[in-house]
């Protein structure tokens, strides 16, 4: 079946599938359609995915109660200069929805969350890849937002509908997701990246500075610590035995100290 054309302002090409393997996969596939369009973007997203997949390899599939979408924004900066970029993801995604009456946490690096005593469920997810096409590079942003039902089978999972009450549909997500990413994306670029995010990143965080405990995985060792905020380049801060650690990426297996989201 032929995807449904969208149209976004800004945007050279949005499309909504019935249904993928990946969203990722097809932005892949549609990244050279940005090859030659200076500062372009994209959208591919579906009403269900079968073989989607989060970060660190893990799944993420969905059927019509889930937004599942893949934005392409196309720029020259070389990709070292995107360090923090899914922290700024975070902020704008947070942000959007918050302006349809669902407010999420965000927790280091990439998770939407809600968190009520302490305990921690995931809302959605984002995972950034970036593309070499021609002299550009294209960062693909893969997001998923659990929007009605949360999926029964997932531990820990929690829906839009379930924390606010709001009752909102998958496509009406689109058009405010494109709009303020893009807008994000943009002030990234021409801006000077990921600093002129961080005190957003810190009001929307689960994390409270000079308190959260925080545990990471780091493969063959783990690092932790108290958070003490991020670096501008959007790395975590770990204090421990008078020393601070500045973690760049990992999976955060432990937490403690939160802040209470709802």
């Amino acid at each position: 079946m032929e995807p449904t054309t969208l149209q976004i302002p800004g945007y050279v090409f949005a499309r909504r599938h019935d249904e993928v393997l990946s969203t990722m996969d097809v932005a892949r596939e549609s990244a050279a359609l940005l090859a030659s369009v200076e500062n372009g973007a994209g959208l591919e997203c579906a009403r269900r995915q079968t073989a989607g997949r989060g970060r660190q390899g893990r799944s993420w599939s969905g059927s019509g109660d889930s937004f599942m979408g893949t934005f392409l924004f196309a720029s020259r900066g070389a990709t070292h200069q995107f360090s923090g970029y899914s922290l700024a993801v975070g902020c704008a995604v947070a942000e959007t929805l918050e302006t349809l009456g669902a407010r999420v946490a965000l927790k280091w690096p990439n998770d939407l969350v809600s968190v009520k005593a302490g305990e921690v469920s995931k809302v959605g997810g984002i995972l950034i890849e970036v593309q070499d096409v021609g002299e550009q590079r294209v960062v693909l942003v893969g997001i998923g937002i659990n929007v009605g039902a949360a999926p029964q089978e997932v531990p820990g999972a929690t829906s839009i509908l379930d924390i606010s009450g709001r009752n909102l549909s998958p496509e009406g997500l689109e058009l405010p997701l494109a709009s303020r990413l893009l807008a994000m994306h943009r002030r990234f670029v021409d801006q000077g990246g990921f600093y002129q995010f961080c005190g957003d990143w810190m009001k929307r965080s689960c994390f409270v500075l000079g308190s959260t405990q925080v545990e990471v995985g780091l493969g063959a060792r783990t690092a932790s610590g108290t958070f003490e905020g991020l670096d501008p380049n959007g790395a975590l801060l770990l204090s421990s035995s008078g020393r601070v650690e500045a973690v760049h990426s990992g999976h955060v297996t432990m937490l403690s100290g939160l802040r209470d989201t709802r």
